[in-house]
């Protein structure tokens, strides 16, 4: 027999708390550096591979030497507006918000209008509108004052230095594996290889016995 969402939400309901996963966007749920590796490539600069080994990914666009200057030209362009989510997120998020679970998605891509509406239509359209709001940051901007407004969450992201930000704000922390951040580690911080590792970590937030009848289908 399948759990319904009204059934878990009501368990969490007794249990007197929300289960609330963080989420960063850019690298963490969508394919950031597939659409400015085709941005770069349109307008003359040819990467030399899509593992970047440093965040700056000056190492697959040697013929630049910033090649962050271009960000904001990537961003009103039209491969920002059809950025792709990574599938295992997209199959893992939905059902942890079928389980119950609160999604806030939290990214410093930038406050301007233009920015906020293209990345609304991306996350709804790649999401299926399940999850609950998302934080919009100035780009780079610290994420803390919105990590402590939310109580015991998970957080997720790609560069150590937010996930540590996720730690010392009292959230279970985890940076998620990515090329260019294997030599980042910290001891707050868990290493995400899998996203469908999150849902055994939610199942036990969220007070679900795994020997129970009740089960969730997964695949």
């Amino acid at each position: 027999m399948t759990v319904t969402r009204e059934e878990l939400m009501k368990n969490i309901e007794e249990k007197e708390k929300e289960v609330i996963l963080l989420s960063d966007i850019d690298g963490v749920t969508i394919d950031w550096l597939d659409g400015f590796i085709k941005y770069c490539e349109s307008i003359g600069h040819k990467a030399l591979h899509n593992k970047p080994e440093v965040f700056a990914m000056t190492d697959i666009f040697p013929d630049l030497e910033k090649p962050w200057i271009h960000i904001m030209d990537y961003q009103h362009s039209p491969y920002y507006d059809e950025i792709k989510a990574y599938p295992e997120v997209v199959e893992v998020y939905n059902k942890l918000h079928d389980m119950g679970v609160k999604i806030v998605f939290v990214t410093s891509c930038g406050t301007t209008e233009h920015i906020k509406e293209s990345r609304n239509k991306v996350m709804e359209k790649e999401f299926n509108g399940k999850f609950d709001h998302i934080e919009y940051l100035e780009f780079g901007a610290s994420k803390t004052e919105i990590l402590n407004k939310y109580p015991n969450a998970t957080y997720i992201d790609d560069q150590i230095k937010m996930s540590i930000e996720g730690a010392e704000s009292g959230h279970d922390s985890f940076i998620k594996d990515m090329s260019y951040n294997r030599q980042d580690n910290d001891e707050r911080v868990k290493r995400l290889y899998s996203f469908k590792e999150l849902i055994p970590h939610f199942e036990n937030k969220l007070g679900i016995e795994k020997k129970s009848q009740k089960k969730i289908k997964l695949k």
